[in-house]
C-alpha cells in the first residue's frame, strides 16, 4: 500500500490492506532473522576457532618445554652413566645377570 489516494484499491477494503501489509512485514522480519542468526553463528564459530588456535599454540609451547626437559634429563643420565656408574661397574666383581647359571638359556 503506497498511498491512501492510490487509484487501485482492493475489493476487501482498507482494513484488509493494513492487515495484509502488517502480515507481510512480520513475515519479512521473521525471514530476516535467519541471515542475522547465520552471521551470529559464524561469529561464534570464529571466536571458538581463535580460542582453539590459542590453546594449540599454548600446547605446542608446553610440549617444546617438555621436550627440552627430556633432553636435559637424558644428558644428566648420560653424564651419570659415564662418570659415576661406569666406575662402580668396573669395581664390581659380582656376577652379571646374563652369565648366571640359574637363568635358563633358550636358543632362538
Amino acid at each position: 500500500m503506497v498511498d491512501r489516494r492510490h487509484p487501485v484499491q482492493t475489493i476487501e477494503g482498507v482494513a484488509y490492506d493494513w492487515g495484509y501489509a502488517l502480515l507481510l512485514a512480520l513475515i519479512f522480519l521473521w525471514l530476516m532473522r535467519i541471515p542475522a542468526r547465520i552471521v551470529a553463528c559464524c561469529l561464534q564459530w570464529r571466536q571458538k576457532w581463535v580460542n582453539h588456535q590459542e590453546q594449540a599454540t599454548e600446547l605446542q609451547n608446553l610440549m617444546k618445554q617438555v621436550e627440552s626437559l627430556q633432553k636435559d634429563m637424558a644428558r644428566t643420565a648420560a653424564v651419570l652413566i659415564k662418570h659415576v656408574l661406569r666406575v662402580w661397574w668396573s669395581e664390581d666383581t659380582g656376577t652379571v645377570v646374563s652369565e648366571d647359571e640359574r637363568i635358563i638359556n633358550e636358543s632362538f
